[in-house]
């Protein structure tokens, strides 16, 4: 059980990584321009 710890572990500081860079990125927050996202044809 103990190997799966820090994968599992690893994985979630990445998806929280993540969410936290495209709310940023994508809505333009903390001083960041805005870059939206293309809308599906």
């Amino acid at each position: 059980m103990e190997k799966a710890t820090v994968p599992m572990l690893i994985s979630m500081v990445a998806l929280l990584v993540n969410t936290i860079l495209n709310y940023t990125l994508i809505f333009g927050h903390f001083g960041f321009e805005a870059m939206g996202v293309k809308e599906l044809q």
